[in-house]
């Protein structure tokens, strides 16, 4: 992360490492930090809500569900699969 900022799976991969070892307190930190840099970034949101309910903050459901709320935008935003559409008629 020192040689990239912007390096996402780093930043997941840290947040991941400080709530396994038990560092809860520092990974909320880290997860506000990478909402920051991408607040359209459902797992982002996801790695909040994981750090807030390791550190027992009740919070932790806000975090989850505007994960879900973001994720459901992406498939909003991605088009449909014409493959999908001639299985379902089938």
């Amino acid at each position: 992360m020192a040689a990239d900022a912007t390096n996402i799976e780093a930043h997941h991969g840290m947040i991941r490492a400080m709530c396994d070892a038990g560092r809860v307190e520092q990974a909320v930190a880290a997860s506000l930090a990478l909402i920051a840099i991408t607040p359209g970034d459902p797992l982002a949101h996801t790695a909040l809500s994981i750090s807030l309910q390791a550190a027992g903050i009740f919070r932790g459901g806000a975090a989850a569900a505007r994960a879900r709320v973001l994720e459901w935008k992406v498939q909003l935003q991605t088009p449909p699969d014409e493959d999908a559409h001639k299985d379902l008629a089938r």
